[in-house]
């Protein structure tokens, strides 16, 4: 008898998102709960039948923020990340070079088109146009590309002043994307697979759970000056799946077609317990239906109408070998990563839109909290619901914590100027500020020895909430401890930027 695995380490086990690796992501878990209804009649005590009703799987990722949109914006359902950024020479400013960032884009008709990072030169003259140009290959990437004018197919990311020196200031983000508001996610649903590696027994993906049409119900942030920055997320569904043995990998094949009624996948599909091969697959975002759009046999897909060369084909299915599983973003080498493991009291910033618009001095932590409440649509002849959407408005919680030193920051919050104020009731608080968040890659010791227009002076991510509307204020003092004051608000809304800013 072959020797049984021992256990399942954190590092192996990954999370997909919608076919993208999840980064930086602390804990994982997936909740089933099987729901029943006792059936019963006149004349016996006995139950007659037990009638299923449908499955409530809720699923939690918990993340260390990392400065990027990547996750929050999967989830939404919306492309993220490309930024061009100014190269710096060492840590002055002193090239023509600029680095696009890794992202997803997604085209018109829903298609997502991978980006590798790269660095280019910018010629020195004319304003310059830095662009994607979605030409998919075998691997699923695209090119990214500058010049004077925007090439047919080409996506604008930014202008940049024609220098031998460019500073992050001369680049002027032209994105279509980059900004994800809570109404984005109000019918926004991604699928999830997680491989697993089970200690003992290979190194290989032994298993994979998959779950489809997973909705998120709650997002929160914390922001705190004891551990790192964190973001957690719940999310729930109705179903959930392991795949084993034969069927332990899941393969993503992103294919540019060309002319004619077939495509090559990489290996060949498990067949599923449905009598089908595909888990899913799309033809230039469209999902198509096995048995009806297309046939799998072996390693070719026949397709019922004619491919035009150039058609995105995505191919989701299961196989023996051959799975995604997670790469590490970056190798452990670097000790200073482009994308940061985690940020700290010294990279964060608060600042309220009051007359002063200053940041919000003495703040021992913050919370956004955004609950998606969801509705189950229901119809006769399916058990599952056909979708959840979101209940609006969405009433989001801020709460602000404060080492209390003196009545400033409750001034602020009454619109009332903190050096000439003589009384402030708790009915005086306003309900027309705004909050913002900043996220930096460096902290506030190290930014301040680089020179103007270095890109590390600059923040990589941005929260925004608007209109404040106070609901509670609470002063604590004790022994051994030092005077707090708490304010929480509500609000009805929440952007989220990664716009170099």
């Amino acid at each position: 008898m072959a020797n049984r695995p021992t256990r399942v380490r954190y590092s192996g086990v990954g999370a997909f998102v919608d076919d993208v690796q999840a980064n930086r992501i602390q804990a994982f878990g997936s909740s089933s709960r099987l729901t029943t209804e006792d059936m019963k009649e006149l004349g016996t005590l006995n139950i007659v039948e037990i009638v299923d009703d449908v499955p409530q799987v809720d699923v939690s990722i918990d993340q260390n923020e990392n400065g990027t949109l990547d996750l929050f914006a999967l989830l939404a359902n919306k492309p993220y990340g490309c930024q061009v950024v100014a190269v710096p020479d060492g840590s002055a400013i002193g090239t023509n070079q600029v680095k696009v960032l890794a992202g997803v884009y997604k085209t018109a008709s829903g298609h997502p088109i991978f980006f590798e990072g790269a660095t280019i030169a910018v010629p020195t003259g004319n304003s310059q146009t830095v662009y994607l140009k979605p030409e998919v290959t075998g691997g699923g990437t695209a090119k990214v590309g500058v010049g004077t004018s925007l090439p047919t197919g080409g996506i604008a990311l930014a202008t940049v002043a024609g220098s031998n020196v460019i500073k992050q200031a001369d680049i002027v983000d032209t994105r279509p994307f980059g900004e994800v508001s809570h109404l984005d996610f109000e019918l926004a649903n991604v699928d999830i697979f997680v491989p697993v590696k089970q200690s003992g027994s290979g190194d290989d993906v032994k298993r994979t759970m998959y779950m489809e049409k997973a909705f998120v119900n709650n997002v929160d942030y914390n922001f705190q000056t004891q551990g790192t920055v964190t973001a957690s997320y719940r999310l729930e569904t109705d179903n959930k799946r392991w795949f084993l043995n034969d069927g332990a990998q899941v393969i993503v094949d992103n294919i540019k077609a060309t002319a004619g009624m077939t495509a090559s996948l990489t290996a060949t599909p498990n067949q599923l317990a449905n009598g089908y091969y595909m888990l899913k697959l799309y033809k230039n975002g469209n999902p198509l239906e096995e048995g009806t759009d297309f046939t799998v046999a072996n390693k070719v897909v026949t397709f019922t109408t004619a491919l035009v060369a150039g058609d995105l084909i995505k191919a989701r299915y299961t196989a023996a070998t051959g799975g995604a599983f997670f790469s590490p973003v970056p190798i452990a080498e670097t000790p200073h990563p482009e994308l940061a493991g985690g940020l700290k009291e010294g990279q964060v910033e608060i600042f309220l839109s009051d007359k002063a618009n200053s940041r919000v001095a003495r703040i021992q932590s913050a919370r956004i909290s955004l609950p998606l409440t969801r509705e189950q649509l229901k119809e006769l002849g399916s058990l599952r619901p056909y979708d959840r959407p979101m209940q609006l408005p969405v009433n989001t919680s801020v709460t602000l914590e404060f080492k209390d030193s003196d009545l400033e920051m409750m001034a602020r919050f009454a619109g009332k100027d903190p050096a000439t104020v003589r009384e402030i009731a708790i009915e005086d608080l306003v309900k027309d500020m705004g909050l913002t968040i900043k996220l930096y890659r460096e902290n506030d010791v190290a930014r301040a020895k680089l020179p103007a227009g270095h890109p590390s002076k600059f923040a990589i991510k941005t929260f925004t909430v608007q209109n404040l509307i106070p609901q509670n204020e609470n002063w604590d003092a004790r022994v051994d401890s030092d005077a707090t004051q708490t304010f929480e608000f509500m609000a009805h809304n929440l952007t989220v930027s990664d716009k170099i800013s």
